[in-house]
């Protein structure tokens, strides 16, 4: 708040200067006498104050003042001549030159400003990733010492549970399954958050994104008549291939696949295409539900990790996605409708040659 407040100071501090040169300028000059005046260069200082202050809008927007003050003293001061002539002759030029410098200057300040606020971006960007360097490798060392001990406790549980089956005594048997099968949901959670933390590396191969498309078009095609899911594909044409690792990139598809069903709980339509954008030479896979759709409010924290609003969800699962995608040197968008449905762009660069080993 107290920031905002000393910005809005400053923005009032400079244009009380600026009218004041303005004022200062044109009261000079006309008691000097006016367009004879050999303060007349004066003029120049305000549009050059306000390019500095303002950048090239408010330097032409100050240049343009000058210009109307300028051209209402000649004119007062040779009512009885021929005004036009005179202006033709001395003053067109000066407004001319006074627009010129305004345009110049405050252009280089809006390149300065540019280049000053992508420096500060950028400085901040690599603070952050810095930083989250460093968290990522503190956390990748903590879920290998959370694993180690959940192992060993499975496997000890695992030789109890053996026994206790071989001794036959019942109830406790039902117990051991649910400590087994948390104790994986934990390992499941570690081994999603150390992709997370610590990627594998990616295998790029030549891939044709429709036929990465048929290969789980039967998984997803069963899934879908359990549910009671009207299912469609629509495969786009003359698609180039891409870079990819055939393997992640599925793992992607069907986690969005995945979420679309969850959204879907009594039915809808989930539709999967692909097309081509010439202009930015991306080959897009989309996913369409017709499902509850996503809160405003949450779609900046879709991938952020372990953010989720699933009551048995981990929160790391397109948060994974997201780092694949991005390991393709691509990314994922989404639109989203509260109760018509969510739509799912991945977008991959196009490979131009087939020949990765180049």
């Amino acid at each position: 708040m107290q920031a905002k407040e000393d910005m809005w100071s400053a923005v009032i501090v400079d244009l009380v200067i600026t009218f004041i040169s303005i004022v200062l300028v044109i009261y000079s000059v006309h008691i000097t006498g006016s367009y004879q005046s050999k303060f007349k260069a004066l003029y120049f200082l305000p549009p050059i104050v306000g390019a500095i202050n303002y950048g090239r809008k408010g330097g032409l927007i100050v240049s343009a003042i000058c210009s109307a003050a300028l051209f209402i003293d000649t004119w007062g001061s040779y009512k009885y001549v021929d005004t036009f002539n005179l202006l033709l002759d001395s003053d067109l030029a000066y407004i001319f030159i006074l627009m010129l410098i305004a345009w110049l200057i405050g252009s280089m300040e809006d390149v300065e400003h540019k280049i000053r606020q992508n420096l500060l971006s950028w400085n901040q960007y690599l603070q952050n990733a810095e930083r989250l360097s460093i968290i990522g490798q503190m956390a990748a060392g903590t879920a290998h010492e959370i694993r180690n001990p959940l192992t060993t406790i499975k496997g000890f549980l695992q030789l109890l549970q053996l026994k206790i089956n071989n001794d036959k005594q019942e109830g406790y048997g039902e117990y051991l399954d649910i400590i087994l099968t948390e104790i994986d949901r934990m390992n499941s959670i570690v081994s999603d958050f150390l992709v997370l933390a610590k990627p594998t590396e990616t295998r790029l191969e030549c891939l044709e994104v429709n036929i990465l498309l048929q290969e789980i078009l039967s998984l997803v095609t069963s899934e879908s008549l359990l549910r009671g899911i009207d299912f469609k594909i629509v495969y786009g044409k003359n698609l180039p291939p891409v870079a990819g690792d055939k393997e992640k990139l599925k793992q992607v598809i069907l986690n969005l696949i995945n979420n679309a069903f969850q959204a879907m709980q009594e039915g809808g339509k989930l539709t999967i295409g692909t097309y081509y954008d010439e202009e930015t030479e991306h080959v897009t896979i989309w996913i369409e539900d017709t499902g509850k759709g996503i809160p405003e409010e949450i779609m900046d924290k879709l991938f952020e990790p372990f953010f989720t609003t699933k009551e048995t969800g981990t929160g790391l699962g397109l948060a994974i996605s997201n780092q694949i995608i991005k390991n393709h040197k691509g990314r994922i968008r989404v639109e989203s409708e509260l109760g018509k449905g969510t739509k799912f762009f991945i977008d991959l660069p196009r490979l131009k040659d087939c020949n990765l080993d180049e």
